[in-house]
């Protein structure tokens, strides 16, 4: 979610339900897709009629009828999981023509095709996630010729047995006004931190917030920082982000420029900083690299529908890894107290690939997801954790095993009718649904703060202070809060430091 700043001037890019809505579901990028596919499929159309007439084998009128006859599409295997990767092979298409592959039953772009001299292609997709199981079909149009393939997709496996948590997991909470305001990480009543810890009963195991390279407040290292909250009891997360969030289109933070070298003395600084302090630390840099909203992003631009942008999505992962050597460089070695934290979004429809982005597991200590029940947006249903989260972490688990998990961000907003439904959420999430189903989870990051919905547990907005169902459902929220603060599956402090032969995080 970010520092509070959009990705462009006057404009929400978070505000939205394409950001946080599980791949597959209806939205405006659906239409997009489509409209986009329609057009390259008239341009092909085109192309190829005139190939046909300048060579004296076919009319554009034609050519199309006598094409579609011939032509056919094969999946392999034909049965298959979803979220599984099948090939996609067909023949009787104009030669050397595009087209593109969809799912059939929500318009999804699945891939791009281009047919050989014989008019042939062979390639691969994902099959969408989060499906039921049931019989579908996936779409091919190349030119004008449009052809369909059934695919089986089976019901999930069993789910193995599901081990008795580990105590220790940790719950934190993203702080406003950190960095700028220090003094809120004072203890007591003097700083929000403080009050926090007393309206809630326990300090929090993590405190989190967000630093911008390119903002003047935010972009030096400050051990002060660190040094307050490590003496509250939490180990600190910093959202490291490598923008100017007043300028989102600011080039000087673009991935291009870090990877030739304009920021290394920046980057180093950082290492020197972090490797004085010497206390653990989750570093989280790059955070939601899967959407559209920040520049470092695999889509930054992208329109709905689009293809996934494979060099932006490799210039992600190289910039992580260049990072990272800059910080070895400096350790002389491991850094033994950061555990590097990659925080996608949840996926959602026109989302980068999590494969595309991700930086490897020598790379990586912890994996992560940002996600939000936003709810009261007209096209948003009311949406539980496993709604939200649960397609994800299953294609977080394959592309990331055995990674412990962090919900890097996440909040419900309130229902103005139904008082109880946030409460209920809250001790539904984090003391049933996450204990009793995902054991990698070890961690959660509240985001306490009124911003784009009603976030908030601890706060209250003095300007609501006239309306009795905000005030009714914000008491209500914050004793669930303290529920799940006090119970024992997340009474801990997460160690931060990896291991320095496997780079994993201990237990």
């Amino acid at each position: 979610m970010g520092t509070g700043c959009t990705a462009e001037p006057g404009v929400d890019m978070r505000d939205t339900d394409r950001m946080n809505s599980p791949a597959g579901a209806p939205d405006e990028a659906r239409a997009a897709a489509i409209a986009a596919a329609s057009r390259r499929s008239l341009i092909g159309a085109a192309a190829y009629g005139l190939l046909a007439a300048a060579a004296g084998t076919a009319s554009v009128e034609a050519a199309p009828s006598a094409v579609a006859g011939k032509a056919g599409v094969q999946v392999a295997p034909q049965t298959v999981e979803s979220g599984r990767t099948v090939k996609v092979s067909g023949k009787g298409y104009p030669p050397k023509a595009t087209g593109s592959i969809f799912w059939d039953a929500t318009g999804q772009w699945l891939a791009n095709v281009r047919t050989d001299r014989k008019g042939g292609f062979r390639t691969r997709v994902t099959i969408p996630t989060g499906l039921q199981a049931g019989s579908y079909r996936l779409s091919v149009r190349i030119w004008e010729v449009n052809k369909t393939a059934r695919v089986e997709v089976k019901g999930p496996p069993p789910a193995p047995p599901v081990p008795t948590p580990k105590v220790g997991r940790a719950w934190g909470v993203f702080h406003p006004d950190v960095p700028q305001n220090p003094a809120a990480l004072l203890p007591g009543d003097f700083g929000l931190l403080g009050k926090l810890t007393n309206n809630i009963g326990r300090t929090p195991g993590i405190v989190m917030w967000y630093q911008a390279w390119g903002l003047d407040a935010t972009k030096g290292f400050n051990p002060a920082l660190l040094g307050l909250v490590r003496d509250a009891g939490s180990v600190p997360m910093i959202t490291w982000e490598p923008w100017n969030p007043w300028n989102a289109w600011d080039e000087r933070y673009r991935p291009t420029q870090l990877l030739k070298g304009d920021h290394d003395g920046y980057i180093r600084s950082w290492a020197e900083g972090l490797k004085s302090y010497g206390g653990p630390v989750l570093l989280r840099w790059g955070h939601e690299s899967n959407g559209f909203w920040y520049p470092w992003a695999g889509q930054w631009g992208a329109q709905p529908g689009d293809p996934p942008n494979e060099t932006q999505a490799s210039q992600y992962v190289r910039s992580w890894k260049r990072i990272q050597r800059i910080f070895r460089e400096v350790y002389g070695g491991p850094t033994e107290n950061i555990a590097w934290v990659w925080c996608p979004n949840i996926d959602f429809t026109g989302a980068t690939p999590l494969s595309m982005i991700y930086p490897g597991a020598d790379a990586v200590d912890w994996t992560g997801l940002d996600g939000y029940n936003w709810y009261s947006d007209p096209n948003s249903a009311w949406k539980s954790f496993g709604d939200i989260f649960e397609a994800s972490l299953g294609i977080l688990r394959s592309v990331a095993p055995g990674k412990p998990v962090i919900i890097g961000e996440v909040a419900s907003h309130e229902d103005g009718q139904q008082l109880d439904r946030k409460a209920d959420w809250i001790r539904t999430t984090f003391l049933e649904e996450i204990p009793q189903r995902h054991p990698e989870i070890r961690a959660f990051i509240w985001f306490d703060e009124d911003k784009e919905r009603s976030w908030a547990v601890t706060q209250r907005d003095p300007g609501m202070a006239w309306d009795a169902n905000y005030q009714a459902n914000r008491i209500r929220s914050l004793a669930a809060f303290r529920e799940v603060a006090a119970s024992e599956f997340w009474d801990g402090v997460p160690l931060a430091s990896p291991s320095s032969r496997t780079r994993r995080t201990r237990d």
